[in-house]
């Protein structure tokens, strides 16, 4: 509980990072939601949708974006389901 809770201060007290910004879509980190979120300009194409699903992103109607739960993971797999280096 006790090492649960340190990691819980880190990310608090962490802040969220800058924004990727790429054609059409833009990553962004809510820390306070605990979430990241993916947001297109439009309907991304099918093999882009089917990429971020098995990259464990699901669509938010309320948010208006793709997102899971933010931790590294999350961001790691934000890139490579875009194609960022």
């Amino acid at each position: 509980l006790k090492e649960r809770l340190s990691i819980l201060v880190l990310r608090d007290t962490e802040g969220a990072r800058d924004d990727v910004q790429g054609d059409g879509w833009q990553i962004v980190e809510d820390v306070e939601d605990n979430r990241l979120r993916i947001i297109f300009d439009a309907i991304p194409p099918k093999e882009l949708r089917s990429r971020l699903k098995s990259c464990g992103f699901r669509w938010s109607p309320t948010a208006g974006a793709w997102q899971r739960q933010l931790n590294n993971g999350a961001r790691w797999a934000a890139r490579y389901a875009l194609g960022v280096t």
